[in-house]
């Protein structure tokens, strides 16, 4: 089936395109961010500052058409069409500098509107946390719940690219991810309450 992204398939890196097509046809999304801000996240003056500076520098033409996919797949997270998302997020992602103090101040602003979308879940996990270490999860991944008859897959991303996993080989994960959010994540509360005091610090 044919999607947005096959006007991208020459700007896009491997197999991106299949995780694309799971992030449109899933009911709902777990995402598990280590060390870079998920992408559905991302404003675009902070995606536009890690593609400028990334192997694409050079190449305008890619570099502009990275940016303007990365772009698109907002749409996913805009236009919720009833799916659900849940953002884990190791908290300090939240402290990298990425395109200066302007860029970083805009995006804890997206991401406290984000938190008020009724089909967005944002939840930061502390710092000092090593449950994920314990469990073996040390690498971005993303639980896709599919529509009925297909299976669910989890995606990991690495630099050489996405490995696809599905059941029962994901449910570890799963389990992992599921024990991270409820007991040792922050709350949305919390999360937000987090979000506006790093916020305040690089405004002062």
């Amino acid at each position: 089936m044919r999607g947005w992204w096959d006007n991208y398939r020459p700007y896009i890196n491997g197999n991106f395109t299949d995780y694309l097509w799971l992030e449109e046809n899933a009911r709902t999304l777990n995402v598990f961010s280590l060390t870079v801000m998920p992408g559905l996240l991302q404003t675009l003056e902070h995606t536009t500052a890690l593609i400028e500076h990334g192997p694409e520098a050079q190449d305008k033409l890619k570099r502009d058409r990275m940016i303007e996919a990365r772009q698109m797949r907002h749409r996913v997270l805009d236009e919720s069409r009833g799916k659900q998302f849940r953002f884990l997020v190791h908290e300090p992602v939240l402290y990298q500098k990425v395109g200066g103090s302007k860029t970083v101040i805009g995006q804890y602003e997206h991401l406290l509107e984000v938190i008020d979308r009724p089909h967005v879940e944002l939840r930061l996990l502390p710092q000092e946390c090593w449950r994920h270490i314990a469990a073996g999860v040390n690498t971005e991944n993303t639980h896709f719940k599919l529509p009925e008859r297909l299976p669910d897959a989890l995606v990991f991303e690495t630099a050489a690219g996405e490995k696809f996993l599905e059941a029962p080989d994901l449910n570890s994960y799963v389990a992992t991810y599921d024990v991270l959010w409820s007991e040792e994540a922050l709350d949305e509360a919390a999360t937000a309450r987090r979000i506006k005091t790093l916020m305040k610090d690089v405004k002062q």
